[in-house]
């Protein structure tokens, strides 16, 4: 057996390493303590852009300024080395030989005498400046995601498949009340049971998400902070590790609320828009009957003595014809076309005039709390009209509370440019008026309260509710110019808040007195195609001491202007075969520029105003015709 001599071991490790060193794809390196190159491979040549080890370790170079493009770092690895005797991934900017830069990450190790003075630095070095621009890249990335994502003014978030954010931005904090996003993330640990308003849209949102990675354009109404509602539309995605399970969702969030109102109060508009066709056709020749039997059951009741046994039968006829032309303004005011009656009105006198009728209205076990402003409450409206809104809405409010409670009715004034308030909705006045009624009753869902003021739409049992009175409270507070709004909660009540725009504090209360003589003797052409209307205005106005003359159209009225004059006053049917009442008022007015006329219509608004007619210039009494207001209305006209 034969053993190596230790010298030819020693050789051929040498040549083992020598070899290695020679062929390393790393630098490899050994410098004196005050940075001359002692020894460097291929590698880190090439490396810093030499042509060979020779002209590195020839070259009278030191690597603190040949090699460091920031000589603190020399002195910064040389302190490490020193205190620890290695140095691990050290980076830095190296400078090459052109002058150009890299990034450097080396390894090295203090060599030391017996004495433990160093004697040399050797190690690797590493060409990393492909992986810190990588990483610049990743970084600067980050940094303009964390831009976007902080500063957009969409809502951003980050959540865990368990319901909890990790990351929300400021627009999302903002869109749910939060004053920071740090705030939301803390409070909201269950985003399912704190922020929908509805389970079952967050069950939905997620069986979505089950079945497609993506969803987009989703809505759902959620909780803010302190409660309130907000409508979102979001657009979700799922973020999957690499086996596939469910990392996060990610998502961005926009706030809806606004639209949604808008679309709704289109959608409300068009439903009025399609009662307000259906009311005009059936307005005029209800109005025509109405008309005739009122009239005709009037001028009964002037002859008839009190004592007659047929007097109160006319009475009830008097009274059915009466709730008759109430039924039928009340289809007219779904889609806001009745003629309103305005005069300035105290909307605090008019509660408390009708207080004692809520009272009676109520049951005695709810108990009733009335809160009225000091401020004005001063409205240009039809007190008619504001009544039946009041008794509707304290009726509902009864109902609503079939085991008692409280009802609240309430009066403020407000500026339209308060924010966050639905005055700003009903116009572009300065001041409006409020009044609430609140009731502590059953309340209802989000998806009743987008109905409630649908026609024909009732939550009370079948046959309890023809379902039109909160579409005719709709209607009636659209046509003045107003908006009403509702908050309702199920279990908590309901609240309906009006506005209406108020008028100048100086303005005061102002009715006009009826004319105190409602007789004449003045001729009067009444053209009227409806038969019977006519010969009711005939007799009714014969009875009050006129001279009347009739015409059966508008062509027949133009006929008999000219034959019979003086004329002092002509009534105008507005809507008439052969000749409508505008075209026979431009015809009789070549005649007479003076003359004097009133307009009526069974029709509703629009029709009329078609025909060229505009109330601003004009008298216009709305059919059915009340013996008492046509007298006034003509005397009125004739004494002006």
């Amino acid at each position: 057996m034969t053993h190596t001599a230790p010298d030819a071991i020693l050789r051929e490790d040498q040549h083992a390493y020598q070899s290695f060193f020679e062929n390393a794809v790393e630098g490899m390196f050994r410098t004196t303590p005050d940075g001359r190159p002692i020894k460097v491979n291929p590698a880190y040549a090439r490396m810093f852009g030499y042509s060979s080890p020779e002209e590195v370790t020839n070259g009278n170079l030191n690597v603190r300024t040949h090699a460091y493009a920031n000589p603190d770092d020399r002195s910064t690895f040389q302190e490490i080395v020193e205190r620890s005797g290695f140095v691990h991934t050290f980076k830095f900017p190296a400078l090459k030989k052109d002058g150009s830069l890299m990034w450097a990450s080396l390894n090295a190790r203090a060599v030391r005498d017996a004495e433990g003075r160093i004697l040399c630095y050797e190690g690797t070095i590493e060409d990393i400046t492909n992986l810190k621009l990588a990483e610049e890249r990743l970084r600067r990335s980050e940094e303009d995601y964390r831009n976007v994502h902080d500063n957009a003014i969409t809502g951003m978030f980050r959540s865990t498949p368990e319901g909890r954010y990790v990351r929300v931005n400021p627009a999302l904090a903002a869109i749910h009340g939060f004053s920071s996003s740090e705030e939301m993330i803390t409070t909201i640990t269950n985003i399912g049971e704190q922020l929908y308003v509805d389970p079952a849209d967050r069950r939905r949102y997620m069986e979505l998400l089950d079945k497609e990675d993506v969803i987009r354009g989703f809505e759902a109404r959620l909780y803010r902070k302190d409660r309130s509602k907000v409508w979102i539309r979001m657009n979700v995605r799922t973020i999957r590790k690499a086996d596939g399970s469910i990392a996060c969702y990610e998502g961005m969030v926009e706030d809806v609320t606004e639209k949604k109102r808008i679309e709704s109060q289109l959608r409300q508009a068009q439903k009025m828009e399609s009662i307000g066709t259906l009311a005009g056709g059936i307005a005029h020749d209800f109005n025509n009957l109405l008309t005739s039997l009122m009239g005709f059951a009037s001028l009964i009741e002037l002859k008839m003595k009190k004592t007659d046994p047929l007097y109160p039968y006319v009475q009830e006829i008097l009274l059915a014809a009466r709730k008759g032309a109430d039924l039928t303004r009340s289809i007219l005011a779904l889609s806001r076309q009745q003629s309103l009656a305005r005069a300035p009105m105290d909307m605090n006198q008019a509660i408390r005039s009708a207080s004692r009728l809520f009272r009676m209205l109520i049951t005695e076990d709810i108990e009733l709390s009335i809160s009225l402003t000091d401020e004005s409450t001063m409205v240009m409206a039809d007190r008619s009209q504001i009544d039946r809104i009041l008794f509707n809405l304290v009726t509902n409010a009864r109902d609503a509370m079939p085991r008692g409670g409280t009802l609240r009715i309430e009066t403020a004034t407000l500026d339209a440019n308060d924010p966050l308030d639905a005055a700003q909705w009903a116009g572009e006045k300065e001041r409006y008026v409020v009044i609430k009624i609140s009731d502590t009753g059953t309340g209802f869902s989000d998806a009743t309260k987008d109905s409630i003021f649908d026609p024909f739409f009732t939550t009370k049992d079948a046959g309890k509710d023809t379902g039109l009175g909160l579409a005719i409270v709709y209607g009636i507070v659209k046509q003045h110019t107003g908006h009403i709004s509702v908050d309702s909660e199920p279990g908590r009540g309901t609240t309906f808040s009006i506005h209406l725009p108020a008028m100048p504090e100086e303005t005061g209360d102002a009715h006009d007195e009826p004319p105190a003589n409602i007789t004449g003797s003045e001729t009067i052409l009444v053209a009227e195609d409806d038969e019977s209307v006519r010969g009711y205005m005939d007799e009714a106005l014969r009875t009050h001491g006129y001279r009347v003359v009739t015409a059966k159209d508008g062509q027949d009225a133009v006929e008999k202007f000219g034959q019979f004059q003086p004329v002092d006053l002509v009534i105008l049917d507005t809507v008439m075969p052969r000749m409508n009442g505008w075209q026979a008022y431009e015809e009789i007015r070549r005649v007479n520029p003076d003359v004097r006329v009133l307009f009526t219509s069974g029709y509703t608004k629009d029709i009329v105003l078609s025909k060229g007619l505009e109330e601003r210039e004009f008298d216009f009494i709305p059919k059915p015709l009340a013996l008492q207001d046509v007298l006034e209305k003509i005397r009125k006209t004739l004494d002006a």
